[in-house]
Order: structure tokens, then sequence, then C-alpha cells
């Protein structure tokens, strides 16, 4: 009987995989966005707005208050490069006259936001007030008011010479005006608000884009 042997012979060689890696640049053109979501009072009776600021794109790098007036602000601190909202926080100081707050907000592409100013008025005089505020920019058209308890009754605003009205406003009472048909281009415009009510009645006014 034969008997054989089945030789396999294996040659392992050694493979080499040379890869190239195309890396494509994601370009964030879009800048960041930058609000008005907020406004109260806190527990010491302090009138206070909240802005929002957030990038999804390449992410918040940086806040700065580039003014304020009459008021706190306050910036969290946060992580560079963060697509979550990021809440700021100004509070008034001398609650019976306005403040301005303004922010630059950059996304680490280096895309800058500018919130433009956010007037924050209260008004507490015998029951009338009239205050003016010029240099407003055309994005700030959005007008917000929280009556407080006792609150103020009629109020007018006056925008470049074209009227607004809120009348028979309730305690407690929150309303909104969009005066954007009589906002002009530039930081030009001019905002008069006149106002009525009980004695000591009071509201904030807020005007932001």
């Amino acid at each position: 009987t034969a008997t054989g042997r089945d030789t396999i012979t294996a040659t392992v060689g050694t493979l080499s995989d040379t890869a190239t890696k195309d890396w494509v640049r994601i370009t964030d053109t879009t800048k960041p966005s930058c609000a008005l979501t907020g406004q109260g009072t806190d527990t010491s009776g302090k009138k206070y707005i909240e802005v929002t600021a957030r990038d999804t794109g390449s992410g918040l790098a940086s806040i700065v208050v580039t003014k304020t007036t009459n008021a706190i602000t306050v910036v969290p601190a946060f992580t560079p490069g963060t697509t979550g909202p990021v809440i700021v926080r100004g509070t008034k100081i001398v609650q019976s006259t306005s403040s301005v707050i303004e922010l630059r907000v950059t996304d680490v592409a280096g895309n800058v936001t500018v919130c433009d100013p956010v007037v924050t008025v209260l008004l507490r005089e015998n029951g009338e007030s009239t205050q003016t505020h010029t240099g407003i920019p055309q994005a700030e058209s959005k007008i917000t008011v929280t009556n407080d308890t006792p609150g103020v009754m009629h109020m007018d605003f006056t925008v470049n010479g074209v009227k607004f009205r809120l009348r028979g406003m309730r305690d407690g009472g929150s309303y909104s005006l969009n005066v954007a048909s009589a906002m002009k281009p530039g930081d030009v415009n001019t905002i008069r608000i006149d106002s009525k009510g009980k004695p000591g009645g009071s509201a904030l006014v807020v005007i932001a884009d």
C-alpha cells in the first residue's frame, strides 16, 4: 500500500494598504442667533430680561457685553464650541429708569452677531408717563409689555410719527406690538412712549428684535 504526503505550501505576504484621506473643510457662514427670550421680576422685586445666544454650526466662541446702562448683565461660563443655548440675564438697577444692553456674539468660525440694544422701561409716575428713545435700530421692531399690579391702563407708542395703541390693559397682563411698518433703515428710529393708569402703576416695556 503506497502512502503519500500532500504538502500544502502557504505563502503569507505583507499586505500594504495605502489610503489617501481627503479632508473636506466645512465652512460655517451662518451667524449665531441672539434674541430676547424672557423677562420677569426676581425675588427682590427687580425687573430682568433674558437673551439667548446660540450657534448650531461651529459653536459659540464668545459673548461680550459691549454696552450696559442701568443694568447688571451676567454672561454664564460656557465651553467654547458649544452648540447649546447660553442665556444671558440683565437685571435693572434703578427700576424707574430705562436700561440698555448690547451683546456681541461670535462663533468659532468667526461669524459675529450684535444684539442691538434691548431697551426696558418701567413706568411709575403718578399714573402718567412720557419717555422718548432715539437711535433705535430698524431691527428693534417688536415691543412687549408686561403689566404690573397695579399696572397701566393705556399706552401709546409713537414710532417716527406713526402711532400704535394699547387700550384697556389689565393688571398683570402681557401685550405685544410689531411696529416694523413704521421703522426706517439704520439706527435712526425714534419711539415715544405715553402711558396712563393708576397712581403708582407700572409696566415693563421691552423693545427688541
